[in-house]
C-alpha cells in the first residue's frame, strides 16, 4: 500500500498544511468537508505538492522533515519557489489535483467547493459534517 506525504495551501490565508496518509483521495475529501480540525477554518485548500512512499515509516520521516523546514528556503524550493503563490506553484496545483482525481474545476470553483464533488455514499463522518455537527465515533 503506498503512502503519500502532501502539502495543502489555504486560499484563505496562504498558509500550508503538511500531512501524510495511506489514501490521499479520501483524506482530501475529509479536508474539503471540514472534518480535519486543523484545516477546517482555512478552507478552501489546494493540493500543491505530493510524494509517494512504499511504507508509512518513510512517509512519516519525510513529513517530519518538511514540517521542520516549513517557511524556510528549503521548503520553498521543495514546493516550488514562493510558497505563498508563485505562478510555478499554481501550475503544479492544477497538475497534482488532476493526478489524484480532483480536477481544479471540480475541487475548487471560484474559491468555493463545488457541490458536484459531494460524496455519493456518505460515511457517518460526512453525514454528520453535512448536518453541521462534529463526528464522534461510538466507543
Amino acid at each position: 500500500m503506498p503512502f503519500t506525504v502532501y502539502v495543502l495551501k489555504s486560499q484563505r490565508d496562504g498558509r500550508h498544511y503538511i500531512g501524510q496518509t495511506g489514501n490521499l483521495k479520501q483524506r482530501l475529501r475529509m479536508h474539503d468537508l471540514g472534518l480535519v480540525e486543523s484545516t477546517r477554518h482555512r478552507r478552501p485548500l489546494v493540493l500543491i505538492y505530493r510524494e509517494d512512499f512504499d511504507n508509512r515509516k518513510k512517509a512519516r520521516e519525510r513529513e517530519r522533515f518538511l514540517k521542520r523546514q516549513k517557511g524556510g528556503d528549503v521548503f520553498k524550493k521543495i514546493v516550488g519557489g514562493d510558497a505563498r503563490g508563485s505562478p510555478a506553484a499554481a501550475g503544479r496545483q492544477a497538475h497534482n489535483l488532476e493526478v489524484v482525481g480532483f480536477p481544479p474545476s471540480k475541487f475548487i470553483q471560484n474559491g468555493r467547493r463545488d457541490p458536484a464533488t459531494a460524496v455519493a455514499n456518505p460515511t457517518p463522518a460526512t453525514k454528520h459534517a453535512n448536518q453541521g455537527g462534529a463526528y464522534r465515533p461510538a466507543l
